[in-house]
């Protein structure tokens, strides 16, 4: 829509710098319009993009995902939202890596060793490990130093295995004659 001021103006003399402004009742003839439509064509269609959402982590390898819309502005002012084949342009990226910061160490327990007995009950040892997720999201293994006061998971279980065989005595029968 396209505005304009209108005014009710009283030509003073033949040249046509010499004019004043006067009140509407002044003015018998009918006054024009303000506003005029312009552009009552629809635009083509084009991608909306809303808000990147919060970063997935906090530290190490996040990601960030918005919704990509493709729509048309109408000749009345209003949205149609379409499918995303109507816009011709590339659609804009849907998700982004974010949290590019390292995460802090943390401890872990290896693999469990073997049962310690191969009957019965015995115990299984695993050793500590100090991790750290990257900025990448590559873990990767530290000295033991850079974990040292946190806490440690349990590195040490009990195991149980089949029952050991029970050692029997031999006893010789010698039937009576």
């Amino acid at each position: 829509i396209q505005t304009r001021s209108v005014f009710c103006m009283r030509l003073l003399s033949i040249d046509q710098q010499d004019i004043l402004t006067v009140s509407e009742d002044e003015c018998r003839d009918f006054k024009p319009a303000i506003l005029q439509p312009c552009n009552q064509v629809d635009c083509p269609p084009a991608w909306e993009t809303e808000p990147w959402q919060q970063c997935s982590q906090t530290c190490g390898n996040g990601v960030q995902v918005r919704k990509v819309y493709c729509k048309q502005l109408l000749s009345t002012g209003a949205y149609r939202r379409l499918g995303d084949d109507a816009c011709q342009e590339t659609k804009p990226a849907t998700n982004r890596g974010c949290s590019n910061t390292d995460c802090l160490p943390y401890t872990a327990g290896g693999e469990w060793g073997k049962c310690s007995v191969s009957c019965g009950l015995g115990i299984q040892r695993r050793d500590l490990l100090c991790l750290q997720l990257t900025a990448t999201g590559h873990q990767v293994m530290l000295e033991r130093e850079q974990c040292s006061g946190l806490p440690s998971p349990p590195l040490v279980r009990t195991c149980r295995m089949m029952a050991c065989p029970s050692k029997s005595t031999h006893t010789h029968f010698i039937p009576s004659c």
